[in-house]
């Protein structure tokens, strides 16, 4: 996924742990500012991200 296009949404890049998938979209990530730790984990992922299991 590291060569997808620049229009990816978000959901894909990160994974349902919260750690980031794909550098190549921490930049465009911390420019929605979305916080990323040095080990590639979102911060505040649970209060971040939908959970679909509590919304619907």
């Amino acid at each position: 996924m590291g060569g997808c296009p620049k229009d990816v949404p978000a959901h894909r890049v990160v994974g349902a742990g919260g750690k980031l998938s794909v550098p190549e979209f921490r930049d465009r990530l911390e420019k929605e500012n979305i916080g990323i730790q040095d080990n590639g984990r979102i911060k505040d992922f649970k209060t971040l991200f939908w959970d679909p299991l509590n919304e619907l």
